[in-house]
């Protein structure tokens, strides 16, 4: 007998979640408690974001990127034409400077992804489990409440995860991006809903154009492309052998890509930041496929070494690892009840994790490179998020208690995702976030008037491009990327910014552009002439600066090329590059103000640190010269200082904690 009632308790566990056959009527949500958890699943994030927003511009993509949306230009490669407009319309806000509002467009438009988000999640509940007798065994506005608690979750997740968090209190291109791959995964799931043919196509057409539209805010949103694909291969054949509808389909998604035909009409206007000068075809497309990244050489790493760093390195610091046990357990129950969701969601997420863990696995070969691939992942994020909601809110069947009892456990369960922000806030708050102001100001405060400074990465570059472009200080100063000189759009840029200087080097720099134009053309070319004409025109924009009798700065250590006869200087703020043998003495750091590198109580990213070394680089370097000429007590002055700046797992803070001993040691 206990045998049997053993069997058929479980034969009533299985038919508990069997679905009905009864015609599906889904809520509406025109209610009180929908409109204040959209309100709460904005605000949540928002608070959050505002609580550790960056107050200024930081040492990433942001003085870029401010730049150009500023001066309606064309950042970097694919241009972003939808971070431009918007961009510029957060400029006008009368809140703190430039930096800060486009600091606060992240947040926002990521806490409306939240909004968004939310609001699938209470659609994928609904087709996952109306059918269910779970559903049955309360009143609607009773499983209402549950589902939008639940649904909250999942905006939680997603917005609270480490890089999502990361990529929203800085000026970044991903805010909006979020934005638009929300809006893409709710119209989908609208989509599923509607029966009526012709409304069901028009919804269809709309979800192309919204996918079209998220292409232009990142290359990457176009995964949703093979996903719909997958998924209507499955679901919706007849469609895709509808030949003149699915042309209508293509056509609407060519539109949502128009917002790109706005690069070549703000490059027409010589804004301050022209990235890839898209007026012509070439170039058009060249910045809309990041033509310029396609040439980087980079060693790849296997699938193993790229599954191993995001299973083991990126998953869990995103969430707390026992969150991470709801996505089998959602995707199991999608299998079960919702096939629809299920396909869509598998396809997704192989091509936001295996195929973007193909395309990144060449940025994987150093700890630089590595913390940018967690980026790339964000779209995973969402998905993953979703999933969790789904297992929790399964889990929440699973549990015999009455509604009240549900309601608790579901509000306690669904707070839990806010110990996302103990685990993520002290790493992540960056309202002390004042470095890269600090590095422009020192740079200001002591580089001479009409200094040429060569700089050759975007952390020497990009707070330049904003206080110079959009703050107007020290617009006398030329700053150069090296590294973009190797582009002939960068080139034209300083042609049309910098005429005069330019007509100085007019022949080394056609040297240059005729060697180059095989490279940028994909033909066969000369990397030895290459080379040679490049060096010959850097050292051309050296010996103009010479001649109009001004100094030239570095940022970083050249090529011996480009030395040639002269070396460089330690100067507290940048390299001098000079032709004598004797330190200049006249010279003292009494101008040179490190206050928040020095301050280790201050939260730092990767980008204050590399700049915290770079300081101590010039510290150390000054006091190595001191000390050879005979100098020891101050350059034992330079290598304390140096030693709090450097990372001390360095080799470099080694060698100067060596130098402190043996100076000590040998009492000077």
């Amino acid at each position: 007998m206990k045998t049997k009632d053993k069997k058929q308790k479980g034969k009533q566990k299985i038919e508990k979640l069997k679905p009905n056959t009864e015609p599906i009527i889904f809520p509406t949500h025109k209610n009180f408690f929908f409109y204040i958890f959209l309100c709460i699943s904005f605000l949540s994030s928002f608070i959050f974001y505002l609580l550790t927003l960056a107050p200024t511009v930081t040492l990433e993509d942001s003085g870029e990127l401010i730049a150009a949306a500023y001066s309606l230009g064309v950042p970097h490669e694919p241009g972003y034409p939808l971070f431009v407009v918007f961009g510029k319309l957060f400029s006008l806000l009368p809140l703190g400077d430039i930096a800060y509002r486009l600091n606060l467009m992240s947040a926002f438009f990521t806490s409306l992804a939240g909004v968004f988000l939310f609001y699938s999640m209470v659609l994928i509940i609904e087709n996952t489990f109306i059918k269910t007798d779970f559903w049955k065994k309360f009143s609607e506005q009773k499983i209402k409440i549950l589902n939008y608690i639940i649904a909250f979750s999942a905006a939680s997740f997603f917005t609270l995860a480490f890089e999502t968090w990361e990529q929203s209190i800085i000026t970044e291109v991903y805010g909006i991006y979020n934005f638009t791959i929300a809006i893409a995964l709710f119209l989908f799931l609208k989509w599923l809903r509607i029966e009526d043919i012709n409304h069901r196509k028009k919804s269809f057409l709309l979800l192309c154009f919204a996918i079209g539209i998220s292409f232009t805010s990142h290359n990457t949103a176009g995964l949703l492309i093979p996903v719909l694909g997958g998924f209507m291969l499955i679901y919706e054949r007849k469609t895709l052998l509808d030949f003149k509808f699915m042309g209508k389909a293509i056509a609407f998604f060519i539109l949502g890509l128009t917002p790109w035909l706005l690069l070549p009409v703000f490059s027409s206007f010589t804004p301050a930041v022209d990235w890839g000068n898209p007026e012509n075809i070439t170039n058009f497309f060249r910045v809309v496929t990041r033509h310029q990244y396609q040439f980087q050489e980079t060693e790849s790493q296997g699938m193993g070494t790229v599954f191993t760093f995001f299973f083991k390195d990126i998953l869990p610091d995103q969430w707390y690892p026992v969150f991470l046990i709801l996505i089998p357990v959602g995707i199991y129950i999608l299998y079960k009840q919702n096939k629809h969701f299920f396909w869509f969601s598998i396809f997704f997420l192989i091509m936001a994790v295996p195929v973007m863990s193909y395309l990144t696995r060449d940025y994987l070969n150093n700890e630089e490179n590595r913390t940018l691939v967690s980026i790339a992942y964000i779209p995973a994020y969402l998905m993953l998020s979703l999933l969790m909601a789904t297992g929790l809110f399964y889990s929440i069947t699973r549990i015999k208690t009455a509604y009240k009892g549900l309601i608790v456990i579901a509000v306690l369960i669904s707070a839990s995702t806010f110990s996302n922000t103990i685990k993520n806030y002290g790493r992540l708050t960056m309202k002390d976030y004042f470095f890269a102001q600090q590095y422009a100001e020192n740079i200001f405060n002591n580089l001479p008037k009409n200094t040429l400074f060569m700089v050759n990465w975007d952390p020497f570059a990009f707070p330049m491009n904003y206080y110079q472009f959009v703050e107007k200080k020290r617009t006398d100063l030329l700053v150069i990327d090296q590294m973009l000189l190797k582009r002939s759009w960068y080139i034209q840029w300083l042609k049309e910014n910098y005429p005069d200087y330019m007509k100085q080097i007019e022949a080394p720099v056609e040297g240059f552009l005729i060697a180059v134009a095989p490279f940028e053309n994909g033909d066969n070319y000369d990397g030895n002439l290459i080379q040679k004409n490049y060096i010959s025109m850097i050292n051309a924009f050296i010996d103009a600066t010479f001649k109009n009798n001004h100094s030239v700065y570095f940022a970083y250590i050249p090529e011996k090329e480009i030395l040639r006869n002269y070396r460089l200087e330690p100067q507290y703020a940048a390299y001098k590059y000079v032709n004598t043998t004797v330190l200049d003495s006249t010279i003292n750091d009494a101008s040179i103000n490190l206050s928040y590198f020095l301050n280790h109580n201050i939260n730092r990213d990767r980008m204050a640190n590399y700049m915290s070394d770079y300081y101590g680089d010039l510290y150390g370097m000054r006091g190595t010269m001191l000390e050879q000429e005979g100098k020891k007590e101050t350059a034992l002055e330079h290598y304390l200082k140096a030693a709090l700046l450097l990372d001390k797992k360095s080799k470099k803070y080694l060698y100067t904690h060596e130098r402190i001993r043996a100076l000590k040691d040998g009492k000077l």
